[in-house]
């Protein structure tokens, strides 16, 4: 038949269903004529491609998600596309957009899309979304009754022959093939996810209310036998899917050499599980196996079954059956890439959660040559690859480690070899790279990869609580395999804070009660301190896990790659103190700088968070704390070219034992890495420092010179909270507050392009209606320190914070003694950084002006802390009552010892004097071992208080106009060269981009085209540079002055402010460089210190 035949007979068939629909009243019925436009699509295949299958998926009312039809090859099982049909409607066109997620979820497959009502067919190209055309059998509206021969599209002939023309790749790259399969993995986890919910009995249809109660069955199995985790749904639906899906790619590449075509693929991977021939391979992974078990009639191509699971687990079958593999992908493909491409497409809050960062092999090679050259050097006669040895990798990935161990073994004894893996994604990885593994010349080890959670209390329970099954035999493998002795601990923990329910709750009190030996003090602990959150980190967990496992043998060692911050961060100090007195020495290696503190370095993980290798130990005796117990060497300053070539070196144990410098261990374990006191110290302390040792009890005697503080406000989310206009804010504020604009709406005009804009869960109608009243009032508004340089307009409402507290979820924290200070017009402070070493790759300036209330981030990482001429008793915690007076805030005992050689000098003065010596370039190179520490106690930064009366006022002064440089609505005269930079202004334009060259001194503003609207040159380097606390402050105050967080064009006053930031910054150096010179004076003679 010709496609005009085809037409004509659909249309009959089709014109008698609207003619019948329309007499009964069921015009919008979608179903009905579903098996008029399947017969249509078949012919119009068959006129194409005879070779053609059709899968036509019966709807299942209120379950949306899964093709209506899928369109395969029969001969190589190639995949033409889908189609998606929609209620018939005669009269108007399919509007696009209300199917526009479910269209793009398809798309996103890499195959063809078509939709259709039955009249109209609109074909969708992947990545081409918005390209879609738009084809119609004939033109609407369709009349009832009409006798004429309705005029066919035939242009709708050549889109057919098009969609039919190709059934995709046969060959594909890894990249492209693990893309698919992530997708068609999502939507079978939402699949799951949906029917797992459902209500026992609430299924459509028999075959549904079959699989509903089978996932019902499954989940109590897995939760009861695997990981009580599992009850968690999204936990348990993002489980099953990767099981499936990744026991499909398992089998698919054991069987791809043995499978001619794609049909004995097919049929090779569907019976992969349950024939005996494939029993070698499929045995390996125990639960995979007995999973696809249980769901075997939902599963099978066997069963005729309507299944949901087996439409999408089908389609992947299908694919994996139209892909040939190369010889390097089946058997050496790049198991890190395979399983991070996969996440990321998959779902990259788990990624997040899980902390999944591959490691590369140079690392891990390293680290297991280095191990063994650790374990040779301290154990004499005893080496890594003995018989009887155990080592154990607590959250292997895809077994990075365990091969490199099997690597290194070549010419020692065979050893147990341990892997824990949570996830089934990359343990199938895991089991798939164990089999594909040769090396010549290495022993017979017994390898055991383990699908567990590690940090489970099930792997401390005893025998006999786990009665039988299949599932409880891989739990008994998991306790077995924990057992001490182990002679080595290795591997990269994850490292997330996200505290999902994979090492959370009443299933992990074990592990809780061991973590306790890393927090502080009970009598020291506060509910809200941060230390107690990251203690909670992933990677502090396995740490302590894997320090009790080798304390529980004869001798051992761990290793294992943590954050960088573990080695001197105030955080993880109670850990350091206790790992130091367990441990006899330690192993450091800074590998990558965190990048968080804005140092420029070249990374050789793919996070910002910087890490090292820690390793630790275990002699069996009490550690020798006088010895040198340190041992350290960094490649953090390499290129992540050179760290793989340093690390991929072949060495020697004694090799690798020359690289670590011997060092005493730090006695207070402040910090890990050899410490060096290059500076006066005996002159340092007889500085003052800045805060009293205890700020909730501040003493008169004690040597400091603000009795209280606390950190700045924090707003949460801040992008709701500020602008830099006051009339924009308040426009902003009242569009929010109108309830019938739409989020969507809401983000688009006011913060689309912003890094963090409110979330939709915090514009509850309640906070929309308090926001509009609050930005009503006048009392309302108030000018905010925000950043460096950057004041900006605040709208602050007590109801509005009630409000936004009511929905949970943290964040603000308003700072009631910061408040009160600041209410009072001759307040005046500073807020510092206290932890200087967190802000940047080498201390600068870590000290701003604050001439209004500050935020508290006013340093680029942690809390600011904030010290005021005049401040409040602290308000104690739950108290309603309480004095908000500001008081004199300056240590009485110091203020009356200066009074004594200058009478008239104020607490606001001591303010000016402070900030002067702390902006001091000389001051903070000379002391830079001092101030470029970590938050801490002992590291409160102190500076000198001269007794000179001429010396002392210099430094007032010139600190009073350091401070008025950064005063807000103060006309700041410009520098000559900033005079000339005027002109160089046109016309206003919405400012989107601009990049800065402190080399060649060369700003440049972008609208959206691609020639600046502007271009600054001849700018001081030292200008473009400037740091302070962390900030870049040029490019800050652009980023906050750009479109996306202005809504209003970059206009002829905001460049004469940039102007002024310019001089002012430039004018503060001018100024500094005098300060500098007085400070030389003080700490390079014999200046009389008070």
């Amino acid at each position: 038949m010709t496609f005009e035949e085809i037409v004509r007979d659909y249309l009959v068939a089709l014109h008698n269903y609207i003619d019948t629909a329309t007499s009964t009243g069921q015009t919008t019925a979608e179903l009905s004529y579903r098996p008029i436009l399947d017969s249509f699509l078949r012919r119009i295949a068959q006129l194409y491609c005879p070779d053609v299958d059709i899968i036509f998926e019966p709807k299942s009312q209120g379950h949306a998600g899964r093709p209506d039809w899928r369109i395969y090859s029969k001969n190589d099982f190639g995949l033409y596309g889908f189609v998606e049909a929609k209620g018939l409607d005669p009269h108007s066109p399919i509007s696009i957009e209300p199917h526009r997620k479910q269209i793009e979820k398809y798309l996103s497959t890499g195959q063809c899309v078509i939709l259709t009502d039955g009249l109209e067919f609109i074909f969708f190209d992947p990545n081409a979304f918005e390209t879609a055309h738009r084809h119609s059998i004939v033109r609407k509206p369709v009349m009832q009754h009409n006798d004429s021969e309705p005029q066919i599209d035939y242009l709708l002939d050549a889109k057919f022959k098009d969609f039919f023309k190709e059934s995709g790749c046969r060959q594909c790259s890894e990249e492209q093939l693990i893309r698919e399969m992530a997708v068609r993995a999502s939507s079978l986890a939402e699949c799951v996810l949906s029917l797992s919910q459902a209500p026992l009995g609430s299924g459509v249809s028999e075959d549904e209310n079959r699989t509903i109660e089978i996932l019902h069955e499954l989940q109590a199995t897995l939760r009861l036998q695997h990981d009580p985790v599992l009850q968690e749904p999204k936990v348990f639906s993002s489980f099953v899917a990767q099981v499936l899906c990744f026991g499909l790619m398992y089998a698919h590449r054991i069987l791809t050499e043995s499978t001619e075509n794609p049909t004995g693929r097919y049929n090779a991977i569907a019976k992969f599980w349950s024939d005996a021939v494939y029993a070698s391979y499929a045995d390996r992974l125990v639960p995979f196996k007995a999973l696809v078990a249980i769901l075997e009639v939902e599963l099978s191509p066997e069963h005729e079954t309507t299944s949901q699971l087996r439409c999408w687990y089908d389609d992947i079958r299908r694919l994996l059956a139209h892909v040939e593999l190369r010889d390097t992908q089946r058997d050496t493909p790049d198991y890190h890439a395979l399983y991070e491409r996969f996440l990321t497409e998959f779902d990259p809050q788990t990624r997040f959660d899980f902390g999944a960062f591959y490691t590369p092999w140079e690392l891990t090679s390293f680290i297991v040559g280095c191990s063994g050259a650790v374990i040779e050097s301290l154990y004499p006669g005893r080496c890594l690859f003995e018989e009887g040895n155990k080592i154990i990798d607590p959250c292997c990935g895809t077994g990075t480690f365990i091969e490199q161990l099997v690597r290194h073994s070549v010419g020692g004894e065979a050893v147990h070899l341990v892997g824990f893996e949570i996830l089934p994604a990359p343990y199938a990885l895991a089991h798939y790279r164990m089999a594909m593994l040769n090396v010549n010349g290495a022993p017979d080890h017994k390898i055991d990869v383990v699908l567990t959670n590690t940090l489970s209390d099930e792997l401390a329970k005893a025998e006999d609580e786990h009665p039988e099954g299949v599932l409880y035999d891989e739990l008994r493998k998991a306790k077995n395999c924990a057992k001490p002795p182990i002679v080595l601990v290795i591997g990269n923990p994850p490292s997330s804070d996200s505290f999902g329910p994979h090492s959370t709750g009443s299933n992990f009190r074990v592990i809780d009660r061991l973590l306790s030996d890393f927090r502080p003090p009970d009598t020291s602990r506060r509910t809200r301190q941060n230390t107690q959150k990251q203690i909670g980190n992933d990677f502090m967990k396995f740490l302590r896990w894997a320090a009790e496992k080798v304390l529980a043998s004869e001798m051992g060692v761990l290793a294992l790659v943590v954050p960088s911050t573990f080695a001197a961060h105030p955080t993880y100090s109670h850990a350091r103190k206790w790992l130091a007195g367990k441990f006899s020495q330690f192993w450091i290696m800074d590998i990558d700088r965190d990048l968080r503190t804005g140092a420029r370095s070249s990374s050789l993980f793919a996070t910002r968070q910087g890490r090292m290798l820690l390793m630790a130990t275990h002699t069996g005796t009490d550690p020798d704390t006088n010895s040198e117990r340190l041992h350290y060497t960094t490649i953090a300053d390499k290129t992540k070219i050179q760290k793989k070539s340093f690390l991929s070196v072949k060495r020697s144990a004694e090799e690798y034992i020359a690289l670590f410098s011997n060092n005493i261990l730090d006695k207070d374990l402040n910090n890990m890495r050899p410490k060096h006191n290059d500076y006066d110290t005996e002159m340092y302390s007889r500085f003052w420092a800045i805060h009293s040792a205890n700020p909730n009890a501040p003493s008169d005697t004690e040597k400091c010179i603000f009795s209280r503080h606390c950190s700045g406000t924090k707003l949460a989310p801040t992008a709701l909270f500020v602008h830099s206009s006051k009339p924009l804010l308040m426009r902003r504020s009242m569009e929010i507050a109108d309830v019938n604009k739409s989020y969507s709406n809401i983000k688009d005009k006011w913060f689309s392009g912003q890094r963090k804009p409110p979330a939709e869960n915090k514009l509850i109608p309640d906070v929309r209606q308090k926001l509009g009243q609050a930005a009503l009032k006048e009392e309302s508004y108030r000018r905010y320190a925000f950043r460096p340089f950057l004041p900006m307009q605040l709208l602050l409402d007590s109801e509005l914070l009630r409000s936004l507290a009511s929905i949970g979820g943290g964040g603000t924290r308003l700072r009631p003694e910061v408040v009160s200070a600041y209410e009072h017009q001759e307040t005046i402070g500073i807020a510092i950084a206290p932890s200087p070493i967190d802000i940047g790759q080498e201390l600068h300036r870590f000290a701003t002006f604050c001439w209004d209330m500050p935020d508290n981030d006013l340093c680029s990482r942690g809390n600011s802390h904030v010290f005021c001429s005049q401040f409040p008793e602290n308000k104690p915690a739950g108290t309603i009552t309480w004095d908000p007076t500001p008081k004199n805030n300056i240590n009485e005992n110091l203020l009356r010892t200066i009074q004594e050689v200058r009478p008239e000098t104020t607490s606001s003065e001591i303010v000016f004097y402070v900030y002067a010596t702390l902006c001091s370039g000389v001051l903070l190179e000379a002391f830079a071992d001092a101030y470029f520490t970590a938050s801490a106690t002992e590291n409160i930064p102190r500076i000198p208080i001269v007794r000179d009366v001429e010396l002392m006022e210099v430094l007032i002064a010139k600190g009073k106009q350091l401070a008025e440089l950064e005063r807000p609505n103060v006309n700041v005269p410009l520098l000559s060269w900033a005079v000339a930079l005027k002109e160089k202004y046109n016309r206003p334009f919405n400012l989107h981009k601009f990049t800065i060259d402190s080399e060649n001194g060369q700003v440049c503003l972008y609208s959206e085209q691609r020639d600046p609207e502007l271009v600054l040159t001849g700018l001081p380097e030292d200008i473009l540079d400037v740091m302070i606390s962390g900030y870049e402050v040029i490019s800050c105050w652009l980023k906050f002055h750009s479109f996306p967080y202005t809504r209003s064009e970059f206009t002829g006053s905001d460049f004469h402010a940039l102007l002024q930031l310019l001089s002012s910054i430039d004018s503060q150096n001018t100024l500094i460089g005098d300060i500098d010179e007085v400070i030389e004076k003080i700490i390079s003679s014999d200046v009389d210190l008070i």
